[in-house]
This record gives C-alpha cells, sequence and structure tokens, in this order.
C-alpha cells in the first residue's frame, strides 16, 4: 500500500526580527491554529532563523534562513513524507513579513546553503498575521513601533534611505 504524502506548513516565529525563536507557535494566538492545522492532517515545521544583531546579521539573513528551510522541506521530502506540491507557510508580526517573504519573493535573491540552491519552493498558501510590508513608504508606519526610521537599522543595517535597495528587497509589497 502506497503511504500517501502528508502537506505541510513552515511556521516564521516573530519578535521583531531580533528576537524570539521557534516555540512560539505554541502559544496563543498560533496554539488554537496549529491545532486546527494538526486536526486538518497538515504537519507543521517550526524553524529557528538567525536574529538581527548589529554588523553581524540583518532581515536578509532571516528570509535566506526561512528560504532555506523550505528548501530543506523539500529536498527532505521523501525522507518526511511531505507533500510539498501542498506546502504553506505562516507567521504573525516579523514572522508574518518573513512568510510573505518566503512564499512570495524569488527564491534566487535569497540563497543560502548552496546544497539547497536548486530546490525552488512553491507555496499553495500564505497566512501572514499584522506583519510589515514595506520598508521603503515609511509614512505607511506612523503610529507604530517602526514610526521612528532607526528601527530600520538592525534589519538593514543602516536607514531606508541609504539601504534603499536592500528596502526594496525586503518589501513584500514591493
Amino acid at each position: 500500500q502506497v503511504k500517501k504524502k502528508t502537506p505541510v506548513v513552515l511556521y516564521t516565529h516573530g519578535g521583531g526580527w531580533k528576537e524570539g525563536d521557534k516555540y512560539k507557535v505554541f502559544k496563543e494566538p498560533f496554539l488554537s491554529a496549529l491545532k486546527q492545522i494538526l486536526n486538518q492532517g497538515i504537519a507543521c515545521a517550526t524553524i529557528e532563523y538567525r536574529l538581527t544583531r548589529k554588523e553581524i546579521s540583518t532581515a536578509i539573513d532571516c528570509v535566506v534562513d526561512c528560504k532555506d528551510a523550505a528548501r530543506f522541506l523539500m529536498k527532505n521530502s521523501e525522507e518526511f513524507n511531505f507533500d510539498v506540491k501542498r506546502m504553506g507557510v505562516w507567521g504573525g508580526s516579523a514572522g508574518g513579513h518573513l512568510a510573505l517573504m518566503t512564499g512570495l519573493s524569488s527564491n534566487d535573491l535569497f540563497v543560502g546553503e548552496p546544497e539547497l540552491k536548486s530546490y525552488n519552493p512553491f507555496f499553495k498558501c500564505i497566512v501572514s498575521f499584522y506583519p510589515m510590508v514595506t520598508f521603503t513608504r515609511l509614512e505607511l508606519n506612523e503610529g507604530s513601533g517602526f514610526s521612528k526610521p532607526s528601527r530600520f537599522i538592525p534589519m538593514l543595517g543602516g536607514l531606508p534611505k541609504e539601504n534603499m535597495e536592500l528596502a526594496r528587497k525586503l518589501s513584500p509589497v514591493e
């Protein structure tokens, strides 16, 4: 008898790109959604990505790690019995941004591990709770924690106006 492959969803945690961990999926509001996902026979993979650190890592590294996690799932889909033709990604806040970037951005713009480069994930669904959608149109951030341009320094390695190409690359709406 052929064992049916399991659809899988990749969870990207929040924490402002600078904190948080893969275990956030076990806390509300995500735990309720996780239970529903699992009850529908969908597997969930939750990852640890590099967090932003001044002069060490930026939000680009976060996206690369999330893309590589999806590529890893593809590469090892037979071992895990995952149906990567039925793959999704979800997260909230910074994780929502990373879910959008993982699912929508071009895979060749965010290459990490060389042995995973040939895997190009395609997502059937993307669920993004309260994400950052632009690093270029700062007027849209008024009233949020990103009202001050200096808040972008850890993500971009500098101010958005000084790193507009990178800001555009990290903006799902771009």
